[in-house]
């Protein structure tokens, strides 16, 4: 049973797509099926999905890792600034799509309501691409010799 409202709405996007309900219904939940078939929990799997459809669009690629050790860390944390803030706008989950990379390639670990972004040997571009798309976006970035913990809050005392 669905309310009338969201009744609406999932038939608007079915007609969006020249599909019955009945037809979206089918293929949404088959989706999302196969993807916790996978391991994926589909809710966040959808999120993570809108954020990366979004980082294509601004102009976003994917590349090998090794290929960001080439950037100047500095650099990079100015580009994660602006798209940061572009994701911020766009009013996107930006500490999930941290969390989410940081882990995917093994320079962060996500705590509870944080994110400890840890530098590795030839990944530094990296580190300082998500701590700027961190800072961009507003949230919190602290950091010491090796690591910045980002987090939901900017820190005291910043005027972003």
């Amino acid at each position: 049973m669905l309310d009338e409202e969201h009744a609406e709405l999932l038939r608007r996007l079915a007609d969006r797509y020249g599909m019955s309900l009945s037809a979206y219904l089918r293929s949404l939940i088959r989706a999302a099926w196969e993807a916790e078939e996978r391991g994926f929990s589909a809710p966040r799997l959808l999120r993570r999905g809108v954020v990366f459809e979004n980082l294509l669009r601004l102009g976003g690629v994917l590349v090998p890792r090794d290929l960001l050790s080439c950037v100047e860390p500095g650099e990079a944390r100015r580009r994660g600034r602006e798209t940061g803030a572009l994701l911020s706008r766009l009013g996107l989950d930006v500490a999930e799509y941290v969390s989410w990379v940081a882990e995917r390639l093994g320079v962060g670990v996500a705590e509870a309501d944080r994110v400890v972004l840890l530098h590795r040997p030839g990944l530094e571009a990296v580190v300082e691409l998500l701590a700027g798309i961190a800072e961009g976006a507003g949230l919190g970035v602290t950091g010491g010799d090796g690591y910045y913990v980002v987090s939901p809050q900017a820190p005291e005392g910043r005027g972003d």
